[in-house]
Order: structure tokens, then sequence, then C-alpha cells
């Protein structure tokens, strides 16, 4: 596997680095102002996981030095966050930064004390089934989400349409989702159920050739890393999706979430690329190439 791919991801997010932060110009309203460094510092944790540490990954220093950056940002958005009003609030979901980005950074946030206090809180009228809470409560070390998590999928998985061509984009980012919960992004493993509706790594593998053959870039990375960090196995049909990925990667500098149309514009975009059609799948991208050369020990010379 050639590294170069995931040197020229790298450039791409230095380069856009602005681009991450958080505008808060003018206060804190919606959860989009953060969006883009909420993702990021999702795919920093990973690519920090004890996997990739413990095989001295290239990626792991990198992604500490990235988060080192978003430190202060990461602080501005608690000083903008209506703590009285949290539990209630969409707001809420942004909780899961500060733990994971603490546990990146080995620092402590001025607001970890409200974080535990309102993950450990009640959430009123959130149901309790509500996993992205589920998952906050987890990075905090406040409970465990797998149970909740499996007894998900297992429901979702039994509407699995039987063909990865069949299966609509929302349910597959519902279940990439739970898998990125349950294993914490590729930092513990989970012992999934052996009477799941359907086959997890069979399911992961179809879609992710359908999505990859549709050039769906961004879905396809997800489920990558689905495969990668769920445990199902590193095969052939994983590694053939890496390289397509890479060859993207290498090609154009970053991965597009779906490829441009015909006049050079992207979906989403009035003036053809930028950086909200791109960033996305560019970082889950770098996730799943970090993934690839663990598992072909691929290392770049001088890194």
């Amino acid at each position: 596997m050639d590294p170069g791919a995931g040197d020229r991801l790298r450039g791409w997010i230095e380069t856009h680095s602005a681009d991450f932060r958080p505008d808060l110009r003018s206060g804190l309203k919606s959860f989009g102002q953060v969006r883009a460094f909420g993702e990021l510092s999702m795919v920093l944790w990973a690519l920090t996981g004890p996997r990739h540490r413990a095989a001295g990954s290239r990626y792991a220093a990198w992604a500490q030095d990235v988060a080192a950056q978003l430190w202060p940002d990461l602080e501005v958005v608690g000083e903008h966050l209506p703590w009285d009003d949290l539990p209630q609030h969409h707001l809420r979901d942004l909780l899961v930064m500060f733990p994971v980005l603490e546990e990146v950074t080995h620092r402590r946030s001025r607001f970890h004390d409200k974080v535990v206090e309102v993950l450990g809180g009640g959430f009123g009228t959130v149901p309790a089934e509500d996993l992205k809470i589920a998952f906050a409560r987890d990075t905090a070390g406040l409970g465990d989400c797998r149970p909740a998590v499996t007894r998900e999928l297992a429901a979702e998985l039994s509407a699995w349409p039987g063909t990865g061509a069949a299966a609509k984009s929302s349910w597959l980012y519902t279940i990439t989702h739970m898998i990125f919960y349950a294993t914490r992004f590729g930092a513990r493993e989970v012992s999934w159920p052996a009477a799941f509706p359907a086959p997890l790594g069979c399911v992961l593998g179809s879609c992710a050739a359908a999505r990859l053959a549709t050039r769906d870039y961004d879905i396809a990375a997800e489920l990558l890393a689905s495969i990668a960090w769920s445990g199902s196995g590193i095969s052939a049909a994983f590694l053939t999706g890496v390289s397509a990925l890479a060859a993207i990667a290498q090609e154009q500098g970053s991965v597009p979430v779906r490829p441009p149309s015909a006049d050079g514009a992207e979906p989403g975009s009035r003036s053809g690329p930028g950086f909200k059609d791109r960033y996305h799948a560019t970082i889950v991208t770098l996730a799943v190439l970090a993934e690839g050369e663990l598992a072909t020990g691929t290392r770049a010379q001088g890194s």
C-alpha cells in the first residue's frame, strides 16, 4: 500500500485547519457551527487508539499534534454552551468532544466537571435509548453503551434488504455510527451476538462494495472503517476498498463525498469543489488508510 495517499490527506487537513475551527463570532446557536471540528476530533481519537499507539503508527503523533491545536477552540466552545439548560438543549450532543479531546491530548478541560455533572444527571424527556447520549456517557467513563447499541443494531439488521445495492444511505449511516459508538471508534473489541439477524461482516462488505461501485465515497469510507473496527476481519474486499480510496486521495489530494457532476460542481456546492463537500469523506478516509497500513504493516520512509 502506497503511504503517500495518507500524506496527501494529512496535508489537505493541515491546509484547511482554519475551516475546521468553529466560528463562534455570533455565539453558538447550532451544531452545524462545530460539526467539522467535532468530527475531526473523533477521527483524531481513532488515530490515537491503543492499536495504533502499540504499533507505532505514524498517524498517532500527528493526530495528537492536531488535537493540541484544536484544544483552545474546545475551551471556547465550553464558554458558549448553555450549561444550565444543556440537558434539554440540542447542543448537548457537543458534550462528547470534551472527554474525547481530553483523552487525545492528555489534558483536563476547565469544563470537565460540568460535562460529568450534565452527563451524570438525568435528561428528562430525552429517550433512554438515545445512543448519542449513551455514547457520550461512555466516553466520560459513566457507563458502557455497548448493550444499548447492540440491542439497537440487532433491530436495524433485521431490516437488511439482502444486497448492498438495495440498502438506503440513511440505514447505512445508522449502522456505521452504531459500530463507531460500540467500538469507541476502534479502540475496543465488541463481542457481537451470534444471533444477529444478518452476519455483520457480510452486510458491511456487500454495502461497501456497492457504494464504491457508485462512487459514493463518504458512506463507503464509513463502511470500510466499520469493517476494521467491528472485528469483522481484514478481507481482500476491505483491502480493495482501501486501495480504491487511496487512489482517489492520491489523484485529488482529498476525497469528495461523491464525484463532481459533468459541469464540475460537487453535490451541495454552487461553486465547484469546496471544504464542505470534501472534509468528512477526507477525514474518514484517512482513518481507513491508517487501518489499511496497520493491517499490511506499511510504513512510510522517514515516518
